[in-house]
């Protein structure tokens, strides 16, 4: 099943979505943000101002989840002109080392990129070495 742009998921609602995002996230361990103890996001989505829910979310890992979240909140903007409300993740990260390994290229032709000359000559050289 391919699918294009965003997976809302209201998951109060018992459908087909629902029990999709579940499995995807239970069986690789993930957590929904607006679950979390510091969250304030009461709904990410309104219909003329009638119906709400929350259909937009962050699907973390355990360790984000249970170590890095500060604050899960949704932004309530007049200028929006979308029936969605962005969902906010702030997340305190800490970074005791970080490693720079400088990356080591190792040169190769590109025979997209090669001429008959280059052909000819990689030719010529190949002959010579292998002699």
């Amino acid at each position: 099943m391919s699918h294009r742009g965003d997976f809302n998921v209201d998951l109060t609602r018992p459908c087909m979505h629902t029990s999709m995002m579940t499995s995807f996230s239970d069986s690789n361990g993930l957590c929904l943000g607006t679950s979390h103890q510091h969250s304030s996001v009461d709904y990410t989505y309104q219909f003329n101002m009638r119906r709400f829910s929350i259909i937009d979310h962050f699907l973390l890992s355990k360790t984000l989840f249970t170590k890095a979240v500060d604050r899960v909140c949704s932004l309530r903007d007049t200028d929006n002109m979308s029936d969605h409300e962005p969902v906010v993740l702030h997340l305190s990260v800490k970074f005791d080392v970080v490693h720079y390994v400088k990356r080591i290229r190792n040169a190769h032709i590109s025979w997209a990129k090669a001429n008959n000359d280059d052909r000819t000559k990689y030719r010529h050289l190949l002959s010579q070495l292998l002699a």
